[in-house]
């Protein structure tokens, strides 16, 4: 197996998993299909959805097995699917059901007989409502099932896939993602349990989980996530370095009369339009869809719902290589009160997310700052960052600081050529811009990336002036300024973030001097500075 990152974006990233049966292009989903009966056929899913994984489960194929249904035999003939074929344990059942009759020897045994291409060793999933104690039960058995492999393996050629458990109690995750990392017979890992949180819209504990171990995990590994099915969350997943997900909702949703969008699930007695342009919605309409027989209409919504799913996989791909992700994020997080809640958490791990960022990406493009809730960005954080660290200004002793936006600029441009003729303040005089979503940039760095290109609306909430502030403690701390020249412009500076910052001088011992006028005439400026 090899893991290659080809593009990043915060630190979700497009790869390929190369595996004996083919190469699997993340981010991806792999659609859960049953070893006997299926909506959509495995070689429908290749043939006109262009899908080369899928997983199915060992658990259910020894059921089948049993009752006849089926026999042991290469679990791509057993499909009649040549892609790669992904095996589940039987772990979901257990969520479900409590308990199954298959033991941790004989799922690695069952997968290496059908010749599986991925494969996943029995883990015990921790309930949301299990206690400290039982959820240490679990990871401890699932530690337990994962060193058995290392023993019980016979086969190289076949990706062996390490869960990770212990729910809500993060130090348990963390000890379980910590100890699977430490087996090296696993070249892949994954998050179970998680369903139970996305089912209740538990967002909050649903990214503390995923973080606690990729804070805990190599990174040079693909991470997948168990029962991720629904395109509202898979930006946010991919944005969190979750790399592949697998679920039978597209099936689920279509026998309950479920029909997805990319913004949440609609009931089809709700539909009176189809919003979507997909083969299904092209060709009918509502008013078909109802005459239709209940079993035609599932296979139907079925294919649309799997459309859906794979359009919000490509557009992510698409978002990554332009380096957008976070902007598709916002977009989604519109959808439903939760998911925004779940894009205001990622500021809590916005330092982790700018450490796997990268510089530089594929299409170099201005980012776009619609709110506070874009200061997460790691463009930002690394701006500040930057300015904390590495920008030093100690010979300057007088601070102009100008608003923030194309005029501005070009007016602290012409100020600088103007202070070029008087060679005693030329070198005492440091010009700044402030405003959102910068907070303050220094003149010397207006043509840097990304710091010149973004796009930001004419009106800001007070939320996102903090960020001056927080960028003007950062260069007083680390300069010898004694006086500040505010040129105010209540477009881009409220009167109460105005009075924070002149009490922030004040208990700074800097002076501070005000123009109201918008661009005041440089002899004006000059009589601040000799002041």
């Amino acid at each position: 197996m090899s893991f290659e990152i080809i593009d990043r974006d915060l630190v979700g990233r497009i790869g390929t998993i190369k595996t004996k049966s083919g190469i699997v292009h993340t981010p991806t989903v792999f659609p859960v299909v049953d070893p006997v009966k299926n909506i959509i056929s495995p070689n429908d899913m290749k043939k006109d959805f262009k899908i080369n994984q899928l997983i199915t489960n060992i658990y259910l194929i020894k059921q089948a097995v049993e009752k006849g249904k089926l026999h042991f035999n290469d679990v791509h003939t057993l499909l009649n699917f040549d892609g790669v074929i992904m095996t589940d344990s039987g772990a979901y059942q257990m969520l479900e059901y409590g308990k199954i009759s298959i033991t941790p020897e004989e799922v690695i045994e069952l997968q290496e007989k059908i010749n599986s291409d991925i494969s996943v060793i029995l883990d015990v999933p921790t309930l949301k409502s299990y206690t400290r104690l039982e959820a240490e039960k679990s990871v401890i058995a699932t530690i337990n099932n994962a060193m058995m492999l290392g023993n019980k393996k016979t086969r190289d050629d076949i990706i062996w896939v390490g869960p990770i458990q212990g729910g809500k109690y993060l130090e348990l995750v963390k000890k379980c993602a910590i100890k699977i990392s430490e087996m090296p017979f696993f070249q892949m890992y994954a998050i179970g349990g998680l369903t139970q949180y996305m089912k209740s819209y538990d967002f909050d504990k649903l990214i503390d989980i995923i973080m606690t171990i990729k804070l805990s995990l190599p990174a040079n590994k693909p991470l997948h996530i168990f029962g991720a099915g629904h395109p509202i969350l898979f930006s946010f997943l991919v944005a969190l370095g979750c790399d592949t997900f697998d679920s039978a909702s597209y099936a689920l949703f279509a026998k309950d009369d479920r029909y997805m969008t990319p913004y949440g699930t609609v009931k089809f007695s709700n539909l009176k339009y189809l919003p979507c342009s997909c083969d299904v919605c092209r060709k009918y309409d509502v008013k078909d869809l109802i005459e239709i027989n209940k079993k035609d209409r599932e296979v139907l919504l079925a294919k649309h719902n799997l459309w859906v799913i794979t359009t919000e996989i490509n557009s992510i791909k698409q978002a990554i290589y332009e380096g957008r992700l976070w902007e598709l994020m916002e977009v989604r997080s519109k959808a439903h009160p939760k998911l925004f809640n779940l894009l205001i958490k990622f500021k809590k791990y916005k330092k982790f997310i700018e450490k796997n960022d990268p510089l530089t990406k594929s299409v170099v493009r201005g980012i776009f700052c619609n709110s506070s809730h874009c200061l997460a960005r790691p463009e930002i954080t690394r701006h500040l960052l930057r300015l904390k660290e590495n920008v030093s200004f100690t010979e300057k002793n007088i601070l102009i600081l100008i608003p923030e936006n194309t005029e501005y600029r070009k007016y602290a441009k012409y100020l600088l050529d103007k202070l070029l003729l008087y060679n005693d303040l030329f070198y005492k005089i440091h010009i700044c811009i402030y405003g959102f979503p910068f907070g303050i940039i220094p003149i010397e760095l207006l043509e840097v990336y990304p710091l010149s290109q973004y796009e930001k609306p004419d009106i800001v909430d007070k939320e996102s002036e903090k960020v001056i502030l927080h960028a003007l403690k950062i260069l007083i701390e680390k300069g010898n300024y004694n006086k500040v020249i505010l040129i105010f412009n209540s477009n881009y500076m409220t009167k109460s973030s105005l009075k924070k910052l002149i009490r922030l001088l004040k208990y700074k011992g800097i002076k501070i001097s005000l123009i109201f006028k918008k661009f005041p005439q440089f002899k004006i400026i000059l009589e601040k500075i000799k002041q």
